[in-house]
């Protein structure tokens, strides 16, 4: 499963991304969550049969992740999660204002 790490995320962990491909399953996407319920699609993983889909969506003039991520089996990774692995702020990038989702 490809993963995706934006240039945003200065330090990404490693022991994130590990624990992220342990717990995917059968999900299309995992994708850590914020304490505001929003995700960091920027960190993330995203299966390959999703590419269909985000070309269907930008060839339809959608160019939101979170559209893609509405047609998707999605596993998020609670902010308690990501606490296990050090500061979520600073582990997702999200130290200052965030729309994405």
């Amino acid at each position: 499963m490809p993963a995706i790490v934006s240039a945003g995320i200065e330090r990404p962990s490693a022991e994130l991304l590990r624990y992220m491909c342990r717990v995917r399953g059968s999900f299309e996407a995992v994708i850590p969550e914020r304490d505001d319920g929003t995700v960091q699609p920027l960190l993330g993983l995203y299966h390959c049969a999703l590419l269909r889909r985000a070309e269907g969506l930008l060839a339809a003039g959608e160019g939101r992740i979170g559209a893609l991520l509405e047609l998707a089996s999605v596993r998020r990774i609670t902010p308690e999660e990501v606490a296990k692995f050090g500061d979520p702020d600073r582990l997702l990038g999200t130290a200052g204002p965030h729309s994405v989702m």
